[in-house]
């Protein structure tokens, strides 16, 4: 993962929604200070955090970490699978080619 792009890419979601750190800590139970730092690029967040932050800024994890450029997540003629047996995440996939990670 690019700790930089991550903390970039944060900072423009949290400004285009006009929320504040606290506030977006508030919602994710973390402390403000440690979105700060994920927005500093002087930590990271983890894979379930990302998936979190994913879902609710309505990107994909791929956006996130810098992968692509490409944020939008599926909304139409969605399926949802399993991954390896864990009845807890699953894939979102839909007639454009993108895919998220979910919890159910």
């Amino acid at each position: 993962m690019q700790k930089n792009k991550i903390g970039e890419r944060l900072k423009k979601l949290r400004g285009d929604m006009e929320i504040s750190q606290a506030k977006l800590g508030a919602i994710l139970n973390i402390p403000q200070q440690t979105y700060d730092r994920w927005e500093q690029g002087k930590t990271q967040p983890d894979a379930d955090t990302l998936i979190r932050l994913a879902l609710y800024f309505d990107v994909t994890v791929d956006y996130l970490i810098g992968k692509t450029s490409d944020f939008y997540n599926v909304s139409n003629n969605e399926t949802v699978a399993t991954i390896h047996g864990n009845n807890n995440i699953g894939i979102i996939g839909g007639n454009n080619n993108k895919v998220k990670v979910v919890k159910k």
